[in-house]
């Protein structure tokens, strides 16, 4: 068994490549990639620093504090799609050939009560909701379905996956942790994760190097940084350091405050709310017509949603960045948001973080 053991971790981690580059001379931002059946998950180095939040998001001075500093991480290039979080799902049942962490009976498909129950409309863990799919009697509502396994409907692999709890973003992280680094159980993020599961018992091991998501303050940290580009609508801090910050009262990487509509619009998918834009049906693949901000992040605003792990209390936690469903003032990249931990939205996902041992 040991000797078995050792040869799926072999494989698994040839079949997920690790490679490391610079993208950028000026600033030497760094790159690392992982490879999956169908697909790649890019995370950009994201160096951190101090900058100026704010208290209020409905006060027009952006940056009135407090000053927050953040160490380096990496973070990924675009939020998690269909295909990868499908692709996760299926591997950790056991569904997928060469998958190590489950079998075919990870998920109960009989009873209703199991804590680890699977069937037509959802999947849970813990007794708690993960994800919604629902059966084709529902129009393609919802993007990723059960059928021989966790399936994604036509022509959406390459849009945000949606309709998940953040339970489900949660558990997709340790999943992809042990199945798509191959390291096993003890390099996941998260514990005390168990068959009474909540979110407020949930304890996040930033020590590891596992897949997470990010934190508020992370979050904040990518949309704002600019590095030493002061173009637009930005502002220096720590005064004289020759680091610039976007400014919250705008999308992230875009030029202006979002109440100009050209320069939102173009890193953007949102309610335009103005003549001689179309306003996007529900959501848009992930690099779409969009711009990337400064750190090569794309819909950091707009699109869907994210899931950050920070608690809100009362079984809710923070959301930001605005959608595709969204007016202006909510991508901003100071919009924020307290959700009901096991709610779902048609434009609410996740993006990846990982820890940076530096």
């Amino acid at each position: 068994m040991k000797k078995i053991y050792l040869i799926l971790i072999s494989f698994l981690l040839l079949t997920v490549p690790y490679s490391c580059e610079k993208t950028d001379p000026e600033e030497e931002q760094l790159f690392q990639t992982f490879d999956y059946p169908g697909g790649t998950i890019k995370m950009i180095y994201c160096p951190g620093g101090t900058f100026l939040a704010n208290k209020d998001d409905s006060d027009l001075d952006f940056e009135d504090g407090p000053e927050v500093t953040v160490e380096p991480f990496w973070i990924s290039e675009v939020e998690v799609t269909n295909e990868l979080l499908a692709w996760i799902y299926g591997s950790a049942a056991g569904s997928l050939a060469g998958t190590l962490v489950g079998n075919p009976f990870f998920f109960n498909t009989e009873n209703k009560d199991a804590h680890n129950y699977l069937c037509e409309d959802y999947v849970k863990w813990g007794d708690q909701d993960l994800i919604y799919m629902g059966d084709a009697t529902l129009g393609g509502y919802y993007d990723i379905y059960n059928g021989l396994s966790f399936d994604v409907r036509s022509g959406l692999d390459d849009h945000p996956c949606t309709d998940i709890t953040w339970y489900g973003a949660v558990i997709a992280c340790n999943w992809l942790t042990m199945e798509g680094l191959g390291l096993g159980a003890s390099t996941v993020v998260y514990s005390d994760i168990d068959e009474e599961w909540w979110d407020d018992e949930t304890v996040c091991n930033f020590n590891r190097s596992g897949f997470r998501l990010p934190t508020t303050t992370e979050w904040e940290c990518a949309a704002r940084w600019q590095g030493s580009n002061s173009s637009g609508e930005c502002y220096e801090y720590p005064a004289g350091s020759g680091q610039y910050w976007t400014r919250g009262g705008s999308a992230s990487g875009a030029s202006a405050l979002t109440s100009n509509v050209n320069a939102t619009a173009a890193v953007a998918v949102y309610e335009y709310d103005s003549d001689g834009f179309t306003n996007p049906p529900d959501k848009d693949k992930v690099k779409g017509d969009r711009q990337p901000n400064k750190l090569g992040l794309y819909d950091m605003s707009g699109n869907v949603w994210e899931w950050c792990f920070d608690d809100a209390g009362s079984y809710h936690r923070v959301i930001r960045g605005g959608s595709a469903q969204s007016k202006h003032h909510d991508v901003r990249i100071i919009s924020t948001w307290d959700y009901p931990a096991d709610g779902t939205g048609s434009d609410l996902g996740f993006r990846l973080v990982m820890s940076a041992d530096d």
